[in-house]
């Protein structure tokens, strides 16, 4: 657990790094607003600073095992749990929704996430998933390509 604590506030670091100077290269402010590179510098100091809590809370339990004062919390994390398999699977489905959204777009892709999403939820019911994804779907439609007449991303297989 420590050692994989470690491991993650070293990548956590340098991500936030990477991010905070890739950024850079925009400028943070544009007719005194902020510009593109505002947010992502935003970011990557919320990042840091969350590694940085990590980076103490893993030194404290260093010092609490050192000291023998039982077995600190969270040394055993159960990896295998119904609960952290769920989590994989969400995490699985998001990424090849991600991938989805650059192929085929926003609209199809979203069409097939949300389902299988309610799925990995344990919804069951087709109807439901049909109509909580078109109803889902159609509401960012609606706002963002005819209301605020923005384009969703349209993908490289329809773009």
């Amino acid at each position: 657990m420590i050692r994989g604590n470690l491991t993650v506030v070293a990548a956590a670091f340098a991500v936030s790094a990477a991010a905070y100077f890739l950024a850079d290269l925009f400028p943070s402010i544009v007719d005194d607003a902020p510009g593109p590179g505002f947010v992502p510098k935003l970011l990557a100091y919320a990042m840091a600073l969350l590694a940085l809590v990590l980076l103490m809370q893993t030194l404290f339990m260093m010092r609490a095992k050192k000291r023998g004062e039982g077995k600190p919390p969270g040394e055993d994390p159960v990896f295998s749990s119904p609960s952290a398999k769920l989590s994989y699977r969400l995490a699985g489905v998001s990424i090849l929704y991600v991938c989805l959204i650059a192929l085929a777009g926003f609209v199809p892709a979203s069409l097939l996430f949300i389902p299988a999403g309610m799925r990995v939820m344990g919804e069951r019911g087709k109807l439901a998933m049909a109509l909580v994804s078109l109803g889902v779907v159609g509401g960012f439609y609606l706002v963002f390509a005819k209301f605020f007449n923005m384009p969703l991303p349209t993908g490289m297989l329809f773009g």
